[in-house]
């Protein structure tokens, strides 16, 4: 068995352990000699370098809590912390693996759930229409800030908006794994082939990704919020579908078991609006997915960065939109720049030199006589702006 000075990981996502380079190399060697079925990164990557003593190479760290989160599905693993312990059930499982075990066993049949094309679904919600109301930014106070200079005394204002909606929220099996995805759909939508995408921020720890499974936590308590804040602010302007994937910590890693869009992206999306479809009782539902806008709060533009990564190429996206990640102070991707796509920076933040097309600008101080709780004004923009950018989108 492979023996360890100490552990390897990042506990939680937030804390660094021990992290011998010798031992980040021990660990490094196992998951690179397991396959992907079970987890494992070999074929996936070259093998990174081991970080510095107390220093966990990231790309380690993410295989780690991806390994953890597969097994911890499966009941093979109790504890999904990040962290491989001297002596401990995931280095056991990782020795078993990394010497030959056949691939994991399928999950067992769930008869409550439907199969399409690459993945299969259940409906977990009672999907029935409500009528919501969702603080929002007013569209129209936005408008002064679209120009150069911004009119003298120009300020924000919000209200509530209205809006009928049918929120679903599907517990998705793909890839021998299990993801969750919400989606609202306004009253009134008769076409399925157009749709928004919202990517919460990437924030979700290691411990979170323990309670994905079964939906619980976070996920269930502030996450899937996004779901009808974000529908309701899209009924209030159009009648188009929004989807919200539920990105854990583990998906950082685009493994094809922990992020759902990692592979067959295009596919993906077209099972997920056929099932949209089915739950909402329309008549010969199918995907065909043509146009697609993509939007990301704060550091979920890390999760849009990879997802456009495997769907930019099908010229499927027309617009995508950053909400604030230009205010972000630690490192995180940007928007990709794809060809013929609308790109949008929402943000607090002054355009850097020569950097105006696309760049909407709204500073602090346009938020003083927006009020929403203790909400700052970074979860203003992320939370607010969506309805007034729905007025601005070319995704009609």
């Amino acid at each position: 068995m492979t023996t360890l000075s100490g552990p390897v990981g990042i506990r939680n996502g937030v804390a660094q352990v021990q992290n011998s380079p010798v031992d980040q190399g021990r660990i490094i060697r196992l998951l690179w000699a397991i396959d992907p079925g079970n987890a494992g990164m070999k074929g996936i990557s070259n093998p990174p370098a081991a970080g510095g003593p107390r220093r966990c190479n990231a790309q380690l760290a993410g295989a780690i809590a991806a390994f953890q989160a597969f097994w911890t599905q499966r009941g093979d693993l109790t504890i999904a912390d990040g962290v491989v312990d001297p002596g401990g059930r995931t280095l056991r499982k990782l020795d078993v693996l990394a010497n030959g075990a056949g691939p994991a066993p399928a999950p067992p049949i769930d008869p409550g759930f439907i199969d399409l094309n690459i993945l299969r679904f259940q409906q977990t919600l009672p999907g029935t229409a409500a009528a919501l109301d969702a603080p929002a930014i007013v569209p129209s106070s936005v408008i002064p800030f679209l120009f150069r200079p911004v009119p003298k005394g120009a300020i924000l204002s919000s209200t509530n908006v209205k809006g009928t909606i049918s929120e679903f929220r599907f517990k998705i099996e793909k890839n021998g794994a299990i993801f969750w995805v919400g989606a609202a759909v306004p009253a009134g939508t008769i076409d399925f082939s157009r749709v928004y995408i919202f990517f919460h921020p990437d924030t979700i720890s290691v411990a979170d990704d323990a309670s994905y499974p079964a939906f619980s936590g976070r996920w269930r308590d502030s996450v899937t919020n996004y779901v009808w804040e974000l529908g309701v602010q899209m009924a209030a302007m159009k009648a188009m579908p929004v989807i919200v994937p539920f990105m854990t910590n583990a998906s950082r890693s685009n493994n094809p078991r922990t992020n759902l869009f990692a592979d067959r992206g295009a596919d993906t999306l077209d099972d997920i609006m056929t099932a949209i479809q089915i739950s909402a009782g329309q008549a010969n539902p199918r995907g065909a997915v043509r146009q697609v806008g993509v939007a990301s709060y704060s550091s979920g533009v890390n999760h849009l960065f990879r997802f456009a990564e495997v769907v930019g190429g099908t010229g499927l996206i027309g617009e995508q939109i950053d909400f604030d990640s230009a205010y972000m102070r630690s490192a995180h991707k940007n928007m990709p720049s794809l060809s013929g796509v609308v790109n949008w920076m929402v943000t607090q933040s002054p355009p850097p030199p020569g950097r105006r097309i696309g760049w909407l600008h709204l500073p602090h101080e346009a938020f003083r006589n927006v009020h929403n709780g203790k909400m700052d004004t970074h979860g203003k923009i992320g939370n607010m702006m969506f309805h007034s950018m729905m007025m601005l989108s070319v995704i009609l």
